[in-house]
């Protein structure tokens, strides 16, 4: 008996395949499926590995995390002054910047004469973020 195609069923009618006689194609979805499964199965299966003790090399070493700096124990960043206003207005970002190289003109937004909660959020913020 010849293999007579459906290709819009992905069946192949013939000898061989299930009890019915009919075997199906394979699809590329359906080695997709299969690849799946097998990638699942061998990643549980190192998983297991690993945590029973068992799964020796590298991946028991511990990995050498980067450098962070910290501040030193103990000692808690300051409080933010209780002068400062809530919210600090973008000329005081910009003279911030401004006083930090004093390159260019001073930013035009800025008070003739700064307040003084300017000084006390300036040094504060230069000893939070040296």
């Amino acid at each position: 008996m010849s293999e007579t195609p459906r290709p819009e069923a992905g069946i192949v009618f013939g000898a061989g395949g299930n009890e019915d006689g009919i075997r199906r194609r394979a699809t590329p979805a359906r080695y997709a499926l299969r690849l799946v499964v097998a990638v699942a199965y061998v990643g549980a299966l190192v998983l297991a590995l690993q945590l029973s003790g068992l799964g020796g090399g590298v991946a028991d070493e511990p990995a050498q995390a980067e450098p962070v700096a910290v501040a030193p124990a103990g000692k808690a960043p300051p409080n933010r002054p209780a002068t400062v206003p809530k919210r600090i207005p973008a000329w005081a970002w910009a003279t911030y910047r401004w006083h930090d190289d004093r390159t260019g003109v001073r930013p035009p937004d800025a008070p003739p004469t700064l307040p003084a909660w300017y000084w006390e959020w300036r040094a504060w913020k230069a000893e939070v973020d040296p």
